[in-house]
This record gives C-alpha cells, sequence and structure tokens, in this order.
C-alpha cells in the first residue's frame, strides 16, 4: 500500500511540474484577445479585438474603442490573427455556431 502511495505521490508531483510557464503563457503576458477581421455581408468591415465567442454572435472590440456584437450569421469572411481565416464564404445563419478555435482566443475562455 505504501508502495502505491509513493508512486502516486511521484506522478502527481511530476504533473504539477509540466505545462507552460508563466513566462510563456500568453495569456499572463496581456490581457489582449485574437485580432479579427470581419467581413459582413453588407459589406461592412470590423475590425479589433475578440472579447466574446457567443452562440449566435462575436462580441469586438472595435479599432474604434466601442463593443459591438456581430451576429454569425451576417459575416461573409473572418479572419482571426495566426489562426487565418476560419469563416469563409459565409455562414448558414441556421447552423451558425462559432468555432472552438476562435473561442480559444477570445478573452472569454
Amino acid at each position: 500500500m505504501r508502495r502505491y502511495i509513493a508512486i502516486s505521490s511521484v506522478v502527481v508531483f511530476a504533473a504539477c511540474y509540466h505545462g507552460p510557464s508563466i513566462y510563456k503563457f500568453a495569456p499572463v503576458q496581456g490581457p489582449a484577445g485574437i485580432d479579427a477581421d470581419l467581413r459582413l455581408r453588407s459589406k461592412t468591415v470590423v475590425q479589433g479585438e475578440l472579447l466574446e465567442v457567443r452562440d449566435s454572435s462575436l462580441i469586438v472590440l472595435s479599432d474604434s474603442g466601442r463593443v459591438v456584437s456581430v451576429p454569425v450569421g451576417a459575416i461573409r469572411q473572418g479572419r482571426f490573427g495566426t489562426l487565418g481565416d476560419l469563416i469563409a464564404d459565409g455562414v448558414n445563419p441556421e447552423s451558425a455556431r462559432p468555432s472552438c478555435a476562435i473561442s480559444a482566443g477570445s478573452r472569454a475562455v
């Protein structure tokens, strides 16, 4: 029994050591979300920082300093920082569900 406790303790302590350090983990370096460049069906362009991903909309802090809610069904093309184009050629409004990859880049993770 003691042997199992000792082995379990070693495994638990080793697991606590692994993972990104605070010096390399991007969310610790600053509160910024991922950059969003959204081209809407109405020819409007929304650029700024992605704050939150909801079921049917994206919340963006625009470059003009306004917080805007952009319905996913209204997006013709969406480019997200280093992730690239994640919304292309439009999204069916009936099945509009933002990608998990986009959600991981928002502040509201």
